[in-house]
């Protein structure tokens, strides 16, 4: 085939693979930069209302994949979750959602 077929189809599909993670990157850093103060502390109020219960946390880098714990401590900015294995902290600035797991009664 003629090498310009190759460079017309591939050309454009390269381009494409190489500017998503740069917009993926300026998503994430406008998301981060749009919290204003009054929102962490708003955020910060509303988890504190969750203390002991179990809770999916989906952040900026685990919107597909959220983390399952129990929430054990909210203070400046970050949440204790407590996981079957683990305890992590979590930054409230990359807390995009805070979702309640449903037991069934």
């Amino acid at each position: 085939m003629n090498p310009a077929i190759y460079i017309a189809i591939f050309l454009p599909i390269f381009i494409i693979l190489i500017q998503a993670p740069a917009q993926n990157r300026i998503i994430i850093n406008n998301i981060v930069k749009r919290k204003t103060k009054k929102e962490k502390y708003e955020m910060m109020e509303h988890v504190k209302n969750f203390i002991g219960k179990e809770f999916y946390i989906y952040t900026i880098q685990s919107m597909s994949s959220p983390i399952k714990g129990i929430i054990k401590d909210v203070d400046d900015n970050s949440i204790i979750l407590e996981t079957k294995k683990t305890k992590d902290v979590i930054n409230l600035d990359y807390v995009m959602r805070v979702s309640e797991i449903q037991k069934n009664k």
